[in-house]
């Protein structure tokens, strides 16, 4: 054998024993171990961000397939892989950036990730206000209900990306009810959602919680009761109550049943009428029993109608003469007076002087003679605020002579 020969032999053997090596090696790292993609996707997480600036876009989750010892699959451990992108010296603008992938047990290699790059969205930081929406779900206690809920604040500060802040179409914050019987008070972290109700991330909402406060009732009934409207005293010599009404005749009460199953009338506040001289309206309450409320708190006005006495009165007036013609002389007048009946309002009848009521008849074109005037309505003068009811006495005796 020449030493070529033998060399060349050497040299074969070399690289098959090189060859059974490496395969052997192979063979010791893959015994054990399996190769997949993890059964949740990694969270990206954005490092060394220039300060003043944000991302205006959540970054999206990485898939990662990786191998790892067979033990390890059957409970892979959250916190063994993460995935980051390194924002250091970007500034403002769309950039595409390498996702890592770091690893903290040596014995897990990562053979794939997608997407291997990501475009990130950069912004300038700025700061906007918006007021708080709250959300009530859930139900309290059967048999009690729930009034508006009032917020500890009404407007909060959202500081981020001004891309993202754009897309913030309002604050959230939510409460559920869980048979609650009174008030709830509740702590209520607030989210920024866009039009879609999704979270727009990266917003950071100061303060980030709001105290909600949710009034608890028992439930109320409504029942439509007649209103009876009440008065105290009596009225002023002369006058008479004609009239007294509410507007409305009938109200709404709110209240437990047990509360108004007892009422089908409500009084008002009785108005006291000692003073009253003419017709008149006013707000008025009513006399509700504890528990009962107006519904609406609508207003209930009273009208008091009043109307002063209607009376008559008999008097006695004396009789006048006008109109005697030249050269004659009344030489008998019988009765000298007549009774008369008279009517009107009672104070202004019974105030009435009967010195102050005149009969006066008229003698024009009368010659000598005797004569039976008859006593006409038109003879009568009354003082204003009276009327003449009837004349009693009929006729007077009239006697003219010769003077």
């Amino acid at each position: 054998m020449t030493f070529l020969q033998r060399a060349t032999s050497r040299t074969g053997l070399a690289v098959l024993a090189l060859v059974c090596a490496i395969g052997l090696w192979i063979f010791v790292i893959n015994d054990g171990f399996r190769a997949g993609f993890l059964d949740r996707n990694l969270e990206i997480q954005a490092s060394n961000v220039q300060e003043g600036l944000a991302l205006s876009e959540a970054l999206p989750d990485v898939s990662v397939q990786v191998k790892a010892p067979a033990d390890l699959w059957a409970e892979f451990p959250d916190d063994e892989l993460s995935a980051s992108v390194d924002l250091e010296g970007l500034g403002i603008g769309t950039h595409e950036v390498p996702v890592e992938i770091s690893v903290r047990n040596p014995r897990i290699i990562v053979l794939e990730r997608t997407p291997e790059f990501v475009q990130v969205r950069i912004d300038q930081v700025t700061t906007i206000e918006k007021e708080v929406d709250v959300e009530v779900s859930g139900n309290v206690a059967e048999g009690f209900v729930t009034k508006d809920p009032e917020k500890a604040i009404d407007r909060v500060e959202l500081r981020g990306a001004s891309g993202a802040l754009s897309r913030v179409a309002r604050i959230l914050a939510t409460v559920t009810l869980q048979g609650e019987e009174e008030e709830v008070r509740h702590l209520a972290p607030l989210v920024a959602l866009d039009s879609n109700n999704n979270p727009v991330e990266g917003i950071l909402v100061n303060p980030g919680t709001v105290e909600i406060r949710i009034p608890v009732e028992r439930e109320q009934t409504v029942n439509t009761v007649r209103i009876e409207p009440r008065t105290s005293g009596t009225l002023p010599s002369g006058f008479t109550l004609t009239g007294v009404s509410t507007n409305p005749s009938t109200i709404e009460l709110e209240g437990t049943q047990e509360a108004l199953a007892a009422i089908d009338v409500v009084p008002t506040q009785a108005i006291a009428l000692e003073n009253v001289r003419e017709s008149y309206e006013r707000e008025v309450t009513l006399e509700l029993p504890e528990g009962v409320t107006v519904k609406d708190d609508r207003r209930v006005i009273m009208r008091i109608e009043i109307a002063q006495q209607q009376a008559t009165r008999s008097i006695v007036a004396n009789i006048e003469t006008k109109d005697v013609p030249n050269g004659l002389e009344i030489t008998s007048l019988s009765p000298s007076s007549a009774a008369l009946t008279v009517a009107g309002n009672k104070l202004t009848v019974d105030g009435l002087d009967p010195a102050g009521v005149r009969i006066v008849l008229s003698l024009t074109g009368k010659v000598a003679g005797t004569y039976d005037l008859p006593i006409a309505a038109t003879d009568v003068q009354l003082p204003g605020g009276v009327t003449l009811s009837s004349v009693d006495t009929r006729s007077v005796r009239v006697v003219l002579e010769q003077k």
